[in-house]
């Protein structure tokens, strides 16, 4: 696909589109925090308040447009130790 080329004005009306029908999709960081080398994985989820302020960040989502979003379990929450889950 060619690139955009922008006018002056930096009006886009004319750029090629993608193909239709199009999925732009996304997703949200659930990394698991394990231990490797010593060194702890950052909980994104809790770094970025999504926990308490998760209804807000899929309204955000909403009004971006984006359609399809893979939003992955916290597992580490959930699974709380070996055969016991919350």
């Amino acid at each position: 696909m060619p690139r955009a080329q922008t006018k002056k004005d930096g009006d886009l009306d004319d750029a090629p589109r993608p193909p239709s029908p199009f999925m732009f999709a996304t997703g949200l960081e659930c990394s698991y925090p394990t231990i490797k080398h010593g060194k702890p994985r950052v909980d994104e989820l809790e770094l970025t308040d999504h926990y308490r302020r998760w209804r807000e960040d899929l309204h955000l989502t909403c009004e971006l447009g984006i359609r399809f979003l893979r939003y992955g379990t916290a597992y580490h929450r959930s699974s709380v130790a070996s055969n016991q889950y919350d």
